[in-house]
């Protein structure tokens, strides 16, 4: 049995958040700025300004791009309330986010999020922080959870705790 991991008093970047929206939105939707792109560039083989229209089409999708990303994942207010200090505490049960109060105000920011095991979809171990992947039943899209926000030695046993089967909490 594998024992809960608490985290020091972490705040993570609207950048951070922002630059892994773009990267689940490119991973499952990259094909619809290639698809077109690739006809353009084998019409460009007749005619050259197929080129110039390959480009244009690249320019016309990414500015949508960046919204569906934006509204998807980044404009919930829990994912915004992320950029404000918290602690995240993980367990076999699930994961439970508490925020800290601020600049001396007597209570959080917000409430506390609990994201159970059951809706966690899959963890992406990154060079400098875990990225935890959620369903769209669960209250957040995403958690971001630093590698120093862990006490030495906590980050296998946080690890252990995602990876185990997910049971109900009592």
């Amino acid at each position: 049995m594998s024992h809960a991991v608490t985290t020091d008093v972490i705040t993570v970047s609207p950048a951070t958040y922002a630059r892994a929206a773009m990267s689940r939105l490119a991973e499952r939707l990259w094909w619809v700025a290639v698809l077109p792109a690739v006809a353009f560039a084998l019409a460009a083989f007749h005619d050259a300004a197929y080129l110039f229209a390959a480009f244009i089409w690249l320019l016309m999708l990414v500015p949508p791009a960046v919204m569906v990303a934006y509204y998807s994942y980044l404009l919930k207010p829990e994912t915004a309330a992320l950029s404000r200090p918290h602690r995240v505490t993980i367990d076999s049960h699930g994961v439970t986010v508490t925020f800290e109060a601020v600049d001396g105000d007597e209570h959080p920011l917000h409430a506390d999020i609990y994201l159970t095991n059951n809706n966690l979809r899959t963890v992406i171990e990154k060079g400098d922080h875990l990225e935890l992947d959620y369903t769209r039943q669960s209250p957040l899209p995403m958690l971001i959870i630093p590698y120093s926000a862990f006490a030495q030695g906590d980050a296998p046993h946080a690890l252990a705790n995602l990876y185990a089967e997910p049971t109900p909490k009592q």
